[in-house]
């Protein structure tokens, strides 16, 4: 690909991110053409040009180009924003319906078609029941939106012994088994990683852990990173870790 790109924009310096990122994109388009070509018409990768918003300018891919790859996926994809704080009044995310509209204006706009609501769940100041209710209470301040398929779970901080606490099930996302973790901002433990991996075992919840890119540069991350994916534990990456240029390679890898 950067031989490609190279020989075909030499004039123009290459940005090693950009282009790791527009890899990312073309396999994501590879991986549309698997997906149409069980149900329909394959897609035309030739019309793709490796489409990126912020591109046009290094790679010659004009906003036409970029508009007619969303046309040829548009109904046929779904974009799901797995971790989000828009529920008004639930935590430090959003404060208002009114902020909680624009914030889903936001998403639209960048093509989100379905939203899982996660707000903080800290068991050592509440208990599942009485956050559901708030949950529940926030969940009728919204205006109805068909814009959007949301699924109502939470964000439960790490605490130990999670994986013998049954009153965590009503907290999964929907009801997919997906249950979002948010581990400690200290250093990790052997005991830590052994309660979240005994989760699906004690509780037939999958736990997926949250911003796991927030955690990189932590003592022993790589180890317990390992052990946590050798035991089929979910991993959920912000986007912004995919555009920084420090922390885009370790994203890809």
């Amino acid at each position: 690909l950067h031989g490609i790109l190279h020989k075909k924009h030499s004039s123009v310096q290459t940005k090693p991110h950009l282009l790791l990122y527009s890899l990312l994109q073309y396999t994501a388009a590879l991986y549309f053409q698997g997906l149409h070509s069980r149900s329909g018409p394959e897609l035309d990768l030739t019309a793709l040009d490796l489409p990126h918003s912020r591109l046009p300018l290094c790679y010659g891919i004009s906003p036409e180009k970029a508009a007619l790859w969303k046309s040829k996926i548009k109904g046929s994809t779904t974009m799901i924003d797995l971790h989000t704080h828009i529920l008004p009044k639930m935590d430090d995310g959003s404060q208002s319906p009114e902020e909680t509209e624009k914030l889903l204006d936001l998403l639209c706009k960048q093509g989100v078609t379905e939203i899982a609501a996660t707000p903080h769940f800290y068991a050592n100041r509440e208990s599942p029941e009485e956050f559901l209710r708030r949950r529940e209470e926030s969940i009728h301040m919204m205006k109805p939106d068909d814009r959007f398929r949301l699924h109502f779970g939470a964000e439960v901080a790490y605490f130990h012994g999670m994986q013998n606490c049954d009153s965590l099930a009503p907290l999964q996302i929907g009801d997919t088994g997906l249950l979002l973790v948010e581990m400690p901002f200290r250093p990790w433990t052997d005991r830590m990683i052994e309660d979240v991996c005994a989760i699906p075992a004690q509780l037939g919840l999958f736990p997926v852990l949250a911003h796991i890119n927030r955690y990189r540069l932590r003592s022993q991350f790589p180890r317990y990173c390992h052990l946590l994916a050798a035991n089929d534990i979910l991993f959920q990456c912000n986007a912004e870790a995919f555009e920084r240029t420090l922390s885009c390679h370790w994203a890809m890898k």
